[in-house]
């Protein structure tokens, strides 16, 4: 098969890239041709080229708005998505030439926000693959246009991430899949018996991913032992929303005195390391559509302390239903996510090596390379053959 993928960044740390990156490789090796469109050049575009792989980058825009709280919020994001979606047709009228030189069997969008590759493959009659790794409303507090119409198309097919996110949105035909994300390789589970004290937290520093909430958690629990193990943070944060966050964040430690024991490490290329070492990895965000930094956390032997909602949620309860026990530690609101770093400091991270050790072989159930790839595979086969009626 032919394959064409339109990616909705270029950032080669972000979640839906990495899951990308491991489909990708996989495609390649069963034999078929691909080609990646990129909205941009960047550290992504030259990795892929150093594989030697087909790319070619266009200009182009989420598919989406901001969901505004006032009126004008809301007539100022209209007018801002007809801007995008005037840059998105020109974008799709480029893909279109693209595509009819290379003459694809399917067009494989990796994420929901975009939609210059189901314009272009509804021109052409094929079929495509939504890949729905986002809410959009709940997670990102963005509106995807026409998502409902894009889904329910005859021609589209859609993956979702989780059977929470299939769920949310009412996918129930014939053109679906739940398949989860790739993680590592059956090969690649380890376990360090030499922890590090410390606590960690992977991901952006912005309000949806629950940081506000692990500070103030952090700050309470620091007033409970004499020694509170420090907190690593590590992530990067945008320079309107994220900076602001972050400075209020860090008058908020330092109030507490406890800005020395707060280290913010910024954006880590190594974070399987971290996670390796940190005696737990606390994921306090709202509504991951998935929460690709669990799996990848007990993958790497690391406790993880989560909140008992949508993605992660699921993440626990499928832990709870392969392995017959908890895989982690869940809370529903700060008072619980206190208590459990406070428990996890007065119990000692040996008490918790079982539970960690149940997380490991539900990774190799459902969350490995392997199972990813062969799912993705069967799902393209059926796609195809539609696409050949």
């Amino acid at each position: 098969m032919r394959i064409v993928f339109i990616l909705s960044g270029a950032r080669i740390q972000d979640g839906s890239t990495k899951s990308f990156l491991i489909l990708l490789d996989g495609v390649v090796k069963a034999g078929h041709e691909c080609m990646v469109i990129l909205p941009g050049k960047g550290a992504l575009f030259d990795y892929l080229t150093n594989k030697s792989i087909k790319v070619k980058c266009l200009s182009y825009r989420f598919n989406a708005s901001d969901i505004g709280k006032t009126r004008v919020d809301q007539i100022q994001n209209w007018i801002k998505w007809k801007r995008r979606q005037f840059i998105n047709y020109i974008a799709s009228y480029r893909l279109l030439n693209i595509c009819k030189q290379f003459i694809p069997d399917i067009i494989h969008s990796n994420t929901s926000i975009n939609n210059i590759g189901f314009l272009v493959a509804k021109r052409l009659e094929i079929p495509h693959i939504t890949h729905i790794r986002e809410y959009g409303d709940i997670d990102f507090n963005k509106s995807i246009h026409n998502i409902d119409f894009q889904l329910n198309y005859k021609m589209n097919f859609s993956i979702a991430i989780t059977k929470s996110i299939a769920s949310y949105r009412k996918l129930c035909n014939d053109n679906f899949a739940v398949i989860y994300n790739g993680i590592c390789g059956e090969d690649e589970i380890r376990f360090n018996h030499q922890k590090k004290s410390y606590f960690l937290y992977v991901g952006r520093v912005q309000m949806t991913k629950g940081i506000k909430d692990l500070i103030v958690a952090y700050i309470d629990y620091s007033k409970m032992v004499c020694n509170p193990l420090p907190l690593f943070i590590a992530g990067d944060y945008n320079f309107t929303e994220g900076k602001q966050l972050r400075d209020e964040l860090v008058i908020r430690l330092d109030k507490a005195n406890l800005g020395h024991n707060v280290i913010w490490l910024g954006e880590v290329s190594n974070i399987g390391k971290y996670m390796y070492d940190a005696t737990v990895t606390v994921i306090p965000s709202y509504n991951e559509a998935f929460g690709r930094v669990m799996p990848e956390a007990i993958t790497n032997g690391c406790l993880v302390i989560g909140r008992d909602s949508a993605g992660t949620k699921e993440q626990f309860d499928n832990g709870l239903e392969l392995s017959s026990g908890e895989i982690g530690l869940r809370f529903k609101d700060n008072a619980e996510l206190t208590k459990h770093l406070y428990d996890v400091s007065c119990n000692g991270i040996e008490f918790y090596y079982p539970m960690i050790r149940r997380g490991q072989s539900v990774i190799k159930k459902i969350y490995t390379r392997e199972k990813y790839i062969s799912s993705i595979l069967k799902f393209y086969n059926k796609v195809n053959k539609y696409g050949k009626h």
